[in-house]
């Protein structure tokens, strides 16, 4: 994390409109603004424990925007997607997120998120670690890229302790079931 004073010193002689390649210190594999979390703990079915605990994104407290029928509802949590490996997106996107912990011994310590774009294409990443071997499970109504996931190897999405691959029907539920009761605890 980069404090407000490097960003702008690092940011101050770019351009947006001539952006091409994002500035050193900023070239980790993916750049999110805007941010905030709260943490939780809630009672669950969907952890063998019983319990689930960890960070959640939260809309600024009170922020309220305006839907098409004109009427002011509670906000939706935005953040700017500023770069994904090094090459600049800056798209501002509706984005949830939950960083679940568990105790060492129990399963699914994690990682959940999903957006959506300007385009209203849903994307949804589930990344679990059940001790040592992680797993992403990647779901999105975008064809080229369940597509490109699907036509690559099986040796090619996986390397020591970890693979990826597109979310069937029961885990994406399964996912979304984790992440809004994360974005509904208090």
């Amino acid at each position: 994390m980069l404090n407000e004073e490097k960003v702008n010193e690092l940011l101050k002689d770019y351009e947006e409109d001539k952006l091409r390649k994002m500035p050193a210190g900023l070239d980790q594999t993916i750049v999110l603004s805007g941010l905030k979390f709260d943490f939780v703990r809630f009672k669950t079915k969907t952890n063998e424990s019983g319990f689930s605990s960890g960070w959640v994104t939260r809309p600024p407290s009170g922020a309220t925007e305006t839907d098409q029928e004109g009427d002011e509802i509670k906000a939706k949590t935005r953040v700017a997607i500023i770069a994904i490996e090094g090459k600049p997106i800056l798209k501002e996107v509706e984005f949830n997120m939950a960083v679940a912990q568990t105790a060492l011994d129990k399963s699914y310590q994690g990682l959940l998120f999903s957006f959506k774009d300007q385009t209203d294409k849903d994307f949804s990443f589930d990344y679990g670690m059940n001790r040592k071997d992680g797993k992403l499970l990647i779901y999105s109504k975008d064809t080229d890229l369940k597509n490109m996931l699907i036509e690559m190897k099986a040796d090619k999405r996986k390397s020591k302790d970890f693979s990826f691959e597109w979310s069937d029907d029961a885990s994406l539920q399964l996912a979304m079931v984790r992440l809004k009761e994360f974005l509904r605890a208090k």
